[in-house]
């Protein structure tokens, strides 16, 4: 557990500068899924976000960073 912690923590800060380009307020890590760590990134404001489809952020084995596509979201969604 300690050592799953440690391997999220590594990308925090780029995964949260990943999701502020996209448009979000940051991400948190949700879990794994298949080889890829899962960020779900989250907006904050009083008022109504009209987002589509809620896509999850995925960091693979090297650290590179992308948005999910929408069937990658619909199976992380088993994650919680």
């Amino acid at each position: 557990m300690n050592e799953e912690k440690n391997l999220k923590d590594v990308y925090k800060k780029d995964v949260n500068e990943f999701a502020i380009k996209q448009g979000y307020k940051g991400a948190k890590y949700i879990g794994n899924w298949k080889k890829y760590r899962v960020y779900e990134p989250y907006m904050t404001s009083n008022e109504v976000s009209f987002v589509g489809l809620p896509l999850v952020i995925l960091v693979n084995e090297n650290g590179e960073i992308r948005m999910s596509t929408s069937d990658e979201a619909i199976a992380c969604c088993e994650i919680e």
